[in-house]
């Protein structure tokens, strides 16, 4: 679930969202590495500019990905549902949120309570350790700019976080969505 204001400024928001579909696509790609994303039989409903809702069908659940140039407060949310609970994740602010599973007539009632408890806890906890890092803003960054670093000057000993198949498979599983877009 993504929203941002990066066509405000009179940028065409369907170029906007082609340059943020590749994160919402890698984080897809760390969470289930056996996807095959190109392959996905992707769907795509344009319901207005800069509005984007696409699906596809991956092992036995559906994933979905809202993009809006529209809507507000920007975001970058991933929730991910199982049978065992949900986990959010807020990748603006580099923090997550699990939410168990029971079911149960107090657990509605307490739901409301504990899902913004845990946040409010989460959230906290993560502004105190990103404060004490002096990471104010792009939480993770300066972490993945360093392991790049790391494998450039290791002389291939050391991995680098994103290899080079990754990225070509998030940039054609990208032109792929951009393309479906194009045509309806």
């Amino acid at each position: 679930d993504i929203c941002s204001a990066g066509a405000a400024n009179g940028l065409d928001p369907a170029e906007v969202i082609a340059d943020i579909l590749p994160h919402p696509l890698s984080m897809v790609q760390k969470l289930l590495p056996s996807a095959e994303l190109v392959a996905l039989d992707w769907a795509c409903i344009r319901s207005a500019p800069g509005e984007w809702l696409l699906s596809a069908p991956i092992a036995e659940a559906v994933l979905v990905m809202q993009l809006s140039m529209n809507g507000r407060p920007t975001r970058f949310m991933t929730r991910v549902t199982a049978g065992a609970g949900t986990m959010e994740l807020d990748n603006f602010h580099d923090f997550a949120v699990l939410w168990p599973g029971k079911v149960s007539r107090g657990a509605k009632i307490v739901q409301p309570f504990q899902r913004n408890g845990l946040g409010l806890l989460a959230a906290g906890m993560n502004l105190a350790a990103r404060t004490a890092r002096r990471e104010f803003a792009y939480p993770g960054l300066q972490t993945l700019v360093g392991e790049f670093y790391r494998a450039a000057q290791s002389g291939g000993i050391v991995p680098p976080p994103i290899t080079a198949e990754q990225s070509i498979t998030i940039a054609e599983a990208r032109d792929r969505i951009v393309a479906l877009a194009a045509h309806g």
